[in-house]
């Protein structure tokens, strides 16, 4: 018959060998299966897969400027009209500041969501900037005639090159990451099998001596 103290040290006993054990299977998981391997091969699929699909984004997000031509043209005509510049009523160099200070700087910037979040503008300011943005937004003709700003193509195509040199670099570096990952697998299975048959044992051992209590 073991003592109640006997008991509870080997309970403590078991709970090391098992915690002991499961942090040795997810250094295994972790570290010496294939699963690391094949998400890195997963990556360098989608990476080529990706750099494939960049002249069909392209095109993708030319249309959607074409779309988006009358928005922009607003924005760049309301880009035109800077708060520092106008006489809005109770708007002087200490709230002009405070907006700027939020990206509020021009007539395109100002919506009431937008002016309603910032301390010191309640609903008589925001109105009377909402009201001041209405009134050049009237004088705003949208061009049908005119093409997607070059600014706007020119900036997605250096978007899209900076991302397919990223691409590029990682499909080229593919097949040696690949190479250096199998090596690393097969090296942590090596290091850690021993690990792992001994930690199991010492669980084993303990359930064992904890049974027989």
């Amino acid at each position: 018959m073991f003592s109640p103290q006997e008991r509870a040290a080997a309970d403590r006993a078991v709970a090391a060998a098992r915690a002991e054990w499961e942090s040795t299977l997810r250094r295994w998981r972790s570290e010496a299966t294939r699963e690391r391997f094949e998400q890195r091969k997963t990556n360098l699929k989608r990476a080529c897969s990706e750099l494939d699909g960049i002249p069909r984004e392209r095109q993708r997000r030319v249309a959607q400027l074409e779309g988006e031509r009358e928005k922009r043209q607003r924005q760049r005509y309301l880009d035109r009209f800077r708060i520092d510049r106008a006489s809005i009523p109770g708007i002087g160099p200490g709230r002009t500041a405070m907006l700027a200070s939020y990206g509020v700087e021009t007539a395109a910037d100002v919506t009431r969501s937008n002016i309603l979040q910032i301390p010191g503008f309640g609903e008589k300011r925001t109105g009377d900037l909402v009201h001041w943005r209405q009134m050049h937004e009237s004088g705003f003709r949208f061009n049908a005639g005119e093409p997607v700003d070059k600014r706007d193509i020119d900036a997605l195509d250096r978007e899209l090159e900076t991302k397919r040199q990223k691409l590029l670099a990682t499909v080229a570096q593919g097949p040696t990451s690949l190479q250096g990952m199998a090596r690393e697998v097969q090296a942590a299975r090596i290091r850690l099998m021993p690990i792992l048959e001994r930690s199991w044992s010492e669980l084993r051992v303990e359930e064992a001596r904890r049974k027989a209590h």
